[in-house]
């Protein structure tokens, strides 16, 4: 019974080398795998809710509009109620010194 010669020693190390050399070659793209499928994922979800923003922004900014006009438009009924009572105290104050003046006389 002889031992292994300094050859077939050689030989075998550089198969073990090699066997480990390729499950850590598996492990690595397993762990590559998981990583692009991570990232994937992560675009995945931020495209997902660049969409919810985005369509968040053109309802609020609908809403302002909206507001805008609304606003416009109360701005202008305002100010035909600020006309038209300056027109009637015009028009009271005339008549205020328009009957004192007929009951002095």
């Amino acid at each position: 019974m002889e031992g292994i010669d300094g050859a077939e020693g050689e030989e075998i190390e550089a198969q073990s080398q090699k066997q480990k050399t390729q499950a850590e070659k598996q492990r690595h793209n397993a762990s590559c795998r998981w990583s692009r499928l991570k990232k994937k994922m992560m675009h995945l979800e931020r495209d997902q809710e660049f969409l919810k923003l985005q369509a968040n922004h053109k309802r609020t900014k609908m809403e302002l509009e909206y507001q805008a006009k609304k606003g416009i438009e109360y701005h202008g009924k305002l100010q035909s109620l600020k006309d038209d009572n300056q027109i009637l105290r015009t028009d009271l104050h005339t008549m205020v010194h328009t009957r004192s003046s007929l009951f002095l006389h």
